[in-house]
């Protein structure tokens, strides 16, 4: 249960600072406009539940292109951090659980592990 926990709460802050980078994105690449950029939103399902993107482009081609690095970048976290997955990088980490043996994780996962976890700071 603690797995999920850390998974959902990565997912959450990963997914608040991909909207704040999809938006810089699409606000960098627009060209000056009268009318200024126009809403997408895009709907995947992705790691088992319809997944909305929303952002502010100049035009459709920039909009599709956003999202599809957006949705790419959902896969690679899911293939990385899903404890669905018995293929993933955290399933297969926690299988070595016990062993007594270092195994050598990739940056996203071991920054899970060390994002402020809620109702645990300092008062």
């Amino acid at each position: 249960m603690r797995q999920r926990k850390v998974v959902h709460a990565a997912v959450g802050q990963l997914g608040r600072s991909f909207g704040a980078l999809l938006l810089f994105l699409a606000a960098s690449r627009a060209a000056p406009h009268a009318t200024g950029p126009n809403r997408f939103e895009f709907t995947e399902p992705q790691m088992g539940v319809p997944f909305r993107i929303v952002l502010y482009a100049p035009d459709k081609p920039t909009a599709d292109q956003a999202a599809r690095a957006a949705f790419g970048r959902i896969t690679q976290l899911n293939d990385i951090l899903s404890d669905y997955d018995t293929d993933s990088e955290l399933s297969r980490f926690s299988q070595t659980a016990g062993s007594g043996r270092a195994v050598p994780v990739s940056q996203e996962l071991w920054l899970t592990d060390c994002l402020p976890r809620p109702n645990s700071r300092k008062r």
